[in-house]
This record gives C-alpha cells, sequence and structure tokens, in this order.
C-alpha cells in the first residue's frame, strides 16, 4: 500500500478521498521509520546481533552433525559476525521501514474477515457437534481489543512500565539493593567457589565486571565478602570504567584495548599472589 504513488492533490476546494488521506499518512509513517533507524543503528546493530547469535547457533545444530565440526562451525560464526552485520543492516535499512509500515497499516485497518471467518467456522463445528480447532478456538479467545494496534502499543508499554519496576527493585542508580533475596545467593556462592577451589589446590580468583550504566554497583555489593574471605579478585571498574563510553563497542562488549587492560591486571594478581616475578617484556628484534 505504502509503495503505491501518491494520487495528485484534489482540487482546491474539493475535499481529500479516503485513499489519498492514508496514503498521504502512512507516507509520513515511512519517513518517520526511516528517521528513527537512522537515529537508533546502535540499537539496530545490537538487535541484528542477537538475531545472528540465535540464527547461527540453530543453523549449526541442524546442518552438522559432528561435535567437532560443531566447534570448528561455531568460531568460524564468531568471525564472521562483522560481516553479517554489515550486509544486514543494508538490507534492512532498505527493506524493514516498507515491512513495518506495511505491517502497521495492516493493523489499524479493521477489516471483519478474520473475526467473520472464525464465527463462521465455530457456527460450522457446533452444528456438526465436533470440537473447533485450536486455530480457531485461539481466535475465538481472542477479544476486539486485540486487533487494535493502539491498544497493543498500551499493553507493551505497562509491561515495560511493570518490568521497570521490578528491575528498580533489584538495582537503581545508586547501586544494588543489599535486601533483595538474591544478594545474599550471590555471595554464598562466591564464598562456596573460593572454598572449593582451595580445597582442589586451585587458587580462585573473581573477575567482577562492571556492564556499561552499572558503575561499579557489583564491586560495591561484593568487595565486603571478597575482603573478609581473602578471595583475590579483580573489578573492570579500576582499568576500564563502566561510566566511560569509549571503553565499549556498540554491543556492550568491552573495546579491545579495554580487555587487555583487564587480562593485564589479572595476570599481575597472579603473580603478587603467586610470589611470581613477572614475565619480562619481549624486545623488538633489532633490524
Amino acid at each position: 500500500m505504502v509503495k503505491q504513488l501518491q494520487p495528485p492533490d484534489p482540487q482546491p476546494g474539493q475535499p481529500k478521498t479516503k485513499q489519498q488521506f492514508e496514503q498521504e499518512r502512512m507516507l509520513d509513517v515511512l519517513f518517520l521509520l526511516d528517521l528513527m533507524f537512522v537515529r537508533e543503528e546502535a540499537t539496530v546493530k545490537q538487535i541484528v546481533d542477537c538475531l545472528y547469535d540465535i540464527g547461527s547457533i540453530n543453523l549449526i545444530n541442524q546442518r552438522v552433525p559432528s561435535r567437532h565440526l560443531k566447534l570448528c562451525a561455531r568460531w568460524i560464526a564468531r568471525f564472521s559476525k562483522p560481516a553479517f552485520r554489515f550486509f544486514f543492516l543494508r538490507w534492512f535499512k532498505r527493506n524493514c521501514p516498507q515491512l513495518i509500515a506495511d505491517w502497521l497499516y495492516n493493523q489499524v485497518k479493521f477489516e471483519p474477515q478474520q473475526i467473520t471467518k472464525a464465527v463462521e467456522a465455530v457456527e460450522v463445528a457446533e452444528a456438526a457437534q465436533i470440537q473447533p480447532t485450536p486455530a480457531v478456538t485461539e481466535l475465538d479467545e481472542q477479544n476486539a481489543l486485540d486487533h487494535s494496534a493502539l491498544f497493543r502499543l498500551l499493553r507493551r508499554a505497562w509491561a515495560k512500565s511493570y518490568q521497570d519496576g521490578r528491575t528498580a527493585q533489584i538495582h537503581t542508580k545508586d547501586g544494588f539493593n543489599p535486601k533483595w533475596e538474591q544478594t545474599a545467593v550471590l555471595k554464598q556462592m562466591v564464598q562456596d567457589f573460593a572454598a572449593t577451589a582451595k580445597q582442589d589446590g586451585i587458587m580462585p580468583i573473581v573477575l567482577l565486571i562492571n556492564d556499561r550504566g552499572y558503575d561499579d554497583h557489583l564491586y560495591q555489593l561484593l568487595q565486603p565478602t571478597l575482603e573478609q574471605h581473602n578471595i583475590p579478585f579483580v573489578s573492570t571498574h579500576e582499568v576500564a570504567p563502566a561510566t566511560d563510553q569509549k571503553n565499549f563497542i556498540a554491543d556492550g562488549h568491552f573495546i579491545p584495548e579495554a580487555d587487555q587492560k583487564i587480562a593485564a591486571k589479572v595476570l599481575e594478581l597472579i603473580n603478587t599472589t603467586l610470589n611470581r616475578a613477572p614475565a619480562p617484556k619481549a624486545t623488538p628484534a633489532s633490524p
């Protein structure tokens, strides 16, 4: 519908037809969708990465029978993600605004064909004294609000508000809630991990990864437990602060430079704990 050319404007004093009005508004929707994808390119990239992770794993599990070949295929899929992202983003920007606009238009047409067909199917089933099919039952259990795009948007907004409320019970801008019931579980897991490792003659090291937007909150939560039980640990906020957006790439992972700093910090902790001298730095070969 959106791909059709916009009809000529009506003559002065002549009202627009319903078709002209709908096409004009849907062209506005298409323009806004294009603008949204341009402004939210980082979000689109994260969506693409999530879809790639799911699709690559499912494809490998279905097409690669050997366990060893699966490991190799997953390694290849991991390093081919940037190329996939590049081509998929081109396809996404070129096609998705149009597809979404068409889908949204179908949601607000309010054509009664589906409801009519569902009612007719139920009446036929009752006349034949048979049980309606699952598809008919599913349609029959829906109400008129389920066919409203506006109502579904409101329902999703309520769900997002509910999710944010639940998240606020666990974590706020000031840190994790110490009264959250899982806080004690996490602290006990850290203690059990360290105790088990020491029993096996292994030096335990805990790496606290503070995600973007969480500052040093995980460090604040677990620092007393780690120090009380003499558990060696490294917190990423010391070398790659979560408040510095330059330490992250679009999908939320650390940049390679930050990974190197974290690895160096962990190695330094290992050498200090084991009273081991650090390895000498490699000197460049003379020409």
